[in-house]
């Protein structure tokens, strides 16, 4: 997992990067990204740089969280997610 964690992150700085910024520009769904800002692996940086490329994203931080917020704060993110989807998807959600 760290080694694929790895790869992912040098995409974002290495040769490859200008494939992954195009393949992010092309995304046309509503998306939701959820960041823990103790995160060691995707950096606060990264993730400021994608939220300028992609200002019609919904970004939220977690001060207290690291890289799988999920798992640490799980009742909080899904809460999150709920009322995220309830925004963009709307009655569908409980169906």
């Amino acid at each position: 997992a760290l080694l694929e964690a790895t790869r992912s992150l040098l995409l974002l700085t290495g040769p490859r990067a200008p494939r992954l910024w195009q393949a992010v520009a092309d995304v046309q769904a509503p998306t939701l990204l959820l960041h823990g800002a103790k995160d060691r692996l995707v950096t606060a940086l990264g993730m400021r740089a994608l939220a300028r490329r992609r200002a019609d994203w919904t970004f939220v931080t977690y001060d207290h969280l690291g890289h799988i917020p999920m798992l640490e704060a799980p009742d909080r993110v899904a809460d999150d997610i709920e009322a995220w989807m309830e925004q963009h998807v709307g009655e569908h959600v409980h169906q």
